[in-house]
């Protein structure tokens, strides 16, 4: 968690989404990597 608990309310509304689908690409891609290894 690059910001922690406390930096999320700091974010812009706008923002908080763009963030969001960042990292869930960023999980996905994570995700793959994980079964491609396997």
């Amino acid at each position: 968690d690059v910001y922690g608990r406390d930096g999320w309310p700091f974010l812009e509304d706008s923002c908080y989404s763009v963030v969001q689908d960042a990292l869930f690409e960023m999980q996905e891609e994570q995700d793959k990597l994980q079964l491609q290894a396997v």
